[in-house]
């Protein structure tokens, strides 16, 4: 969309070396020096780059999928950050790829109680939505507005940054100016 950049990371599968960890630092620095938020999809390793992120962040939003490894890592990442951030409310736990046909998958709400937390949101298994947007480049709310996904993010972004999403006017309100 036009309010969101995107800087992406090093696909090649040539590449092997971990990227310098002072110079992901000096991007970062830059980036927040220049944008009012800042979100980093993290991998599930654990990296000195990941565990800096995870140390210096306003808020984290646990993403997972319902299943016993994630579930092991999800409760990894919440002892970790228990131990370093003793004073910080827990994460923000999104379940993504709920309902994947014949995947064993733990219920979403047992999948929150394993872990102590409240389920913030349930994301469903739509591949078409989610591949178009990919092969466009596009968010899901440019994709499909109507998209189940697509409110709750919208509703999270503005729990995150505290900024109300822009109200759409519709139908003869745009005609006579009113909402």
């Amino acid at each position: 969309g036009p309010h969101l950049s995107v800087l992406l990371g090093a696909t090649a599968a040539h590449v092997s070396t971990d990227p310098d960890l002072g110079v992901i630092e000096k991007m970062l620095g830059l980036a927040r020096s220049m944008f009012p938020h800042v979100v980093l999809d993290l991998p599930n390793g654990w990296t000195p780059l990941v565990r800096n992120a995870l140390l210096s962040a306003d808020n984290i939003v646990l993403v997972a999928e319902p299943d016993l490894a994630n579930l092991r890592n999800a409760r990894s990442l919440l002892d970790f950050l228990k131990q370093v951030r003793p004073n910080d409310p827990p994460p923000r736990l999104i379940l993504n790829r709920v309902g994947v046909p014949k995947r064993k998958e733990i219920k979403p709400d047992a999948f929150a109680a394993a872990l102590q937390i409240d389920l913030s949101a349930r994301i469903g298994f739509d591949p078409a939505l989610f591949s178009e947007a990919a092969a466009n480049g596009q968010v899901f709310a440019e994709v499909s507005p109507k998209a189940a996904v697509s409110p709750f993010l919208a509703h999270l972004a503005e729990q995150l940054t505290g900024r109300p999403q822009p109200h759409q006017r519709s139908g003869l309100g745009r005609f006579w100016g009113r909402s």
